[in-house]
């Protein structure tokens, strides 16, 4: 058995086994030797004392060979706040599922290394249940949020006067009502104490002329983007390693999005963990050592994944016993997704306000919701 590691995080602790692979000599391995060790950890881990004949293991592992290289094709360029790429993330949780539940599963496993596929890029549940099981399909929407896009609410885009319409063609700030002039850009990064007021004025009324949503998608058309409001990979090369080929419109951009990321994903996270506020509980029947009805997020999933199980355009069929173990599964899967970040948030690149006060949020949300399930 591996040596236990105790993480420490004010006045709380969480004791955890220590993976078996070292990420800094993993990353440098080959896709074809990183799939081969991780294979053998996941068959050691969950089928070290089962009778399973060995096809049905190998048909089963099978399963976890696809989801590995799903999450790679989808992750391995995308870069998150620290030195890592996200699909480290990825392989980190699912090391933890494997070593650290008190029963690992491949369904379980599967579902932690897919499990920011729906929330982060263009695969859908749907596509996710044709490819695997739809235990997998379901415990991986129900640990995923909502596109940050969905919470944009604002129904009104304000109607300039012809005035002010004046105003913002009259300095030259705009060359299309999509996009902002090089021009002045260039002036806004390069030489500032050059703009006017009524250029600074002429800025502020073409980002007030329309809503959230629609300087959203204005954003959706630069590249500085990739899958669902990921930084792509090539914008996070040229701004690490190269910025003085960063363009004036490109910092522009990046600016606006960061703006918009970090209002919107607030909201996000406050609306995704109000549900663990209730102390109401109807989830029936429970009886489960790990994880018990000090929890009360699985009422939420468990209402969610009844009302997907129900669509009739679905066409799904699991029992009422298949669906509580789908919301067990989860919601463990969440738990050690949130021990990484917390491991991961001193590892972030830059210790901006921003990045000290999403780890501060984090480590109380792991507090307050995840920490009663951790065994």
């Amino acid at each position: 058995m591996p040596i236990p590691e105790l993480i420490q995080f004010e006045e709380w602790k969480v004791l955890i086994n220590q993976k078996f692979i070292d990420f800094n000599e993993f990353i440098n391995w080959s896709p074809e030797r990183q799939i081969e060790v991780l294979y053998k950890l996941a068959k050691d881990c969950i089928y070290w004392n089962s009778n399973f004949s060995d096809e049905k293991i190998e048909k089963s592992m099978q399963w976890f060979n696809w989801a590995y290289w799903l999450a790679k094709l989808k992750f391995q360029d995308i870069k998150r706040n620290t030195w890592w790429r996200y699909f480290d993330h990825l392989i980190s949780v699912m090391q933890y599922v494997l070593t650290n539940s008190k029963n690992p599963t491949i369904k379980k496993s599967i579902i932690a290394i897919c499990h920011d596929l729906i929330e982060d890029t263009d695969i859908s549940f749907v596509t996710l249940k044709e490819i695997f099981w739809t235990h997998i399909a379901l415990g991986v929407l129900l640990i995923s949020k909502n596109p940050i896009k969905n919470y944009i609410i604002s129904k009104w885009v304000r109607n300039l006067s012809e005035i002010e319409k004046e105003k913002i063609i009259n300095s030259w700030i705009v060359y299309s009502w999509k996009f902002i002039s090089k021009i002045y850009l260039e002036k806004k990064y390069n030489s500032p104490e050059n703009i006017t007021a009524e250029e600074k004025e002429a800025e502020k009324l073409f980002i007030e002329s329309r809503n959230d949503f629609q300087l959203f998608e204005m954003i959706e058309l630069t590249w500085i983007l990739n899958f669902k409001w990921l930084i792509s990979d090539e914008y996070y090369q040229k701004e690490t390693y190269e910025p003085e080929k960063i363009t004036p419109e490109e910092k522009w951009w990046k600016e606006l999005y960061e703006k918009l990321n970090i209002k919107y994903k607030d909201l996000r996270n406050a609306d995704y963990f109000s549900y663990m506020l209730s102390e109401n509980w109807d989830f029936p029947q429970i009886h489960n050592e790990e994880i018990t009805q000090n929890t009360p997020c699985l009422n939420k999933f468990y209402n969610h994944a009844l009302s997907i199980t129900m669509s009739p355009n679905l066409k799904i069929r699991l029992s009422d016993d298949e669906i509580k173990q789908v919301c067990f599964d989860a919601i463990e899967v969440k738990f050690w997704d949130r021990i990484d970040n917390l491991k991961t948030t001193e590892l972030y690149s830059t210790y901006s306000k921003n990045n000290v006060k999403k780890a501060k949020r984090k480590i109380e949300e792991t507090k307050k919701y995840f920490y009663k399930i951790s065994g």
